[in-house]
């Protein structure tokens, strides 16, 4: 399984924060979702414009390897774009899960094992493409009345606010 999230913004005001503080968000949804068991593969952080402004734009992959599964993920963000844009796509063996802003969908694209070549130059895997994406519908709550709902009912995520620190410091330090 593989996970991808892209979050672009525009804040040329944020002068002063990092970029991998606007990922660490994402990292806290991945860690949520697969475990705090995650290991940084590579971090790219790039400054492409002029002081003061810090590293604007990072690239970083990460792995949760455990007993029940092994999950890639793939992120992305930065100050730079013109336009605010935040998607998830989490990639499984049967079809993709697509998060685009409040939109959720399901693509049911995947892969079969196949002896030769199938119509796209695949060898020995037939991709089953799916063109179009079935619209799920969610909860019309806000962020806070789900997040008071899961409180009182005593849902949590378990995220371990020193495992996010602990990948964030590995980042640090890779980058360095």
């Amino acid at each position: 399984m593989s996970i991808t999230v892209f979050k672009d913004h525009l804040a040329l005001e944020m002068k002063q924060t990092s970029i991998l503080w606007k990922l660490s968000a994402t990292l806290c949804i991945f860690m949520g979702l697969f475990g705090s068991d995650v290991d940084v593969l590579n971090v790219l952080m790039a400054d492409f414009f002029d002081d003061p402004i810090k590293k604007d734009s990072i690239w970083l992959n990460v792995e949760s390897n455990t007993a029940d599964h092994y999950v890639l993920g793939s992120m992305f963000s930065s100050w730079r774009f013109p336009k605010k844009i935040r998607e998830l796509v989490i990639v499984g063996t049967e079809g993709s899960f697509i998060w685009e802003d409040e939109k959720l969908s399901i693509n049911k694209s995947n892969y079969s094992k196949i002896d030769g070549i199938d119509d796209f130059g695949n060898i020995d895997n037939k991709l089953n493409l799916n063109e179009s994406d079935t619209r799920i519908l969610l909860p019309s709550k806000s962020n806070l009345e789900l997040e008071l709902d899961d409180f009182i009912t005593g849902n949590k995520i378990s995220i371990n606010l020193v495992d996010v620190w602990k990948i964030i410091s590995t980042i640090k330090q890779e980058v360095k």
